[in-house]
C-alpha cells in the first residue's frame, strides 16, 4: 500500500515532464489541425521563421549592413525567405542564403563546422571535397534549428560577411531559447597556398562572402 502511491507519482512526474517538452516544442512547430491537413509534425511554423528574419534584419540594421534570410522545413521547403534592400537584392546574396540553409539541413551541423574541416583547414584537396559535395557549401552562416533536440529547420544568412553567423545565433537565441553549443571560430584559419610546406600555410582571415 505504501509502495504505490510512490510508483505513480513516479510517473506523473514523468508525464509532467514529457508534457512540458512537447509544449515547448509545438509553440514554434505547425501543430493540431494545420498538421494533419499538411501532414507534416514536428516542421517550423511561420510565425516563428518570420521573427528569426525580423531579429536578424534588426542585427543587420543597427550595423548599417542589409542581410538576406532564408528558414527552411526538415523537408527542404522554404517556410519564410526575406532580403533587405541594398546590397542583399543581388540574387547572389538570396543564393548563397539559401545553400547556408540547406547545408545545415542536410548536414545536421552548422556551416561553420564544415569551414573549419574544410577552407579553414588549409588542405585543398579537403576544401574541393566539400565544396563539390551537393547540397554542401561550406561558409559560416547555415544552422540548424534545434527544439528538444529535434531539428525542426534550419536557417540560413548572408549578406554581412562574418557577423552572419553571430546574426543567426541571436536570433535563434532571443526568439527560441538556448541551442547547441557553437562550433568555436577558429582563431588562425589556413589559406590554401600552393608554394608552401604542408603545415605551414599563411595566415587568412575567414572569407568575406
Amino acid at each position: 500500500m505504501t509502495k504505490q502511491p510512490r510508483v505513480s507519482f513516479g510517473w506523473l512526474g514523468l508525464t509532467v515532464i514529457a508534457l512540458a517538452s512537447a509544449q515547448n516544442l509545438d509553440k514554434f512547430t505547425v501543430t493540431g489541425e494545420l498538421a494533419k491537413k499538411a501532414l507534416v509534425k514536428g516542421e517550423i511554423n511561420v510565425a516563428t521563421a518570420e521573427k528569426l528574419s525580423q531579429v536578424c534584419v534588426e542585427f543587420a540594421r543597427q550595423r548599417k549592413l542589409e542581410v538576406a534570410n532564408v528558414i527552411l522545413a526538415p523537408s527542404g521547403e522554404v517556410v519564410y525567405a526575406y532580403r533587405m534592400d541594398g546590397n542583399a537584392q543581388s540574387p547572389f546574396i538570396m543564393e548563397t542564403a539559401m545553400l547556408r540553409a540547406k547545408t545545415a539541413l542536410s548536414r545536421h551541423q552548422s556551416t561553420r563546422a564544415l569551414y573549419n574541416a574544410a577552407e579553414g583547414n588549409g588542405d585543398l584537396s579537403r576544401e574541393i571535397r566539400y565544396f563539390a559535395t551537393p547540397n554542401t557549401y561550406a561558409v559560416p552562416g547555415g544552422v540548424p534549428i534545434i527544439v528538444d533536440d529535434q531539428m525542426i529547420g534550419a536557417m540560413g544568412t548572408s549578406g554581412m560577411g562574418d557577423p552572419d553567423e553571430d546574426c543567426v545565433y541571436e536570433a535563434l537565441t532571443k526568439v527560441i531559447g538556448p541551442q547547441p553549443k557553437r562550433v568555436p571560430k577558429l582563431l588562425r584559419p589556413k589559406q590554401f597556398s600552393p608554394g608552401a610546406p604542408q603545415g605551414e600555410q599563411p595566415a587568412a582571415p575567414p572569407p568575406q562572402r
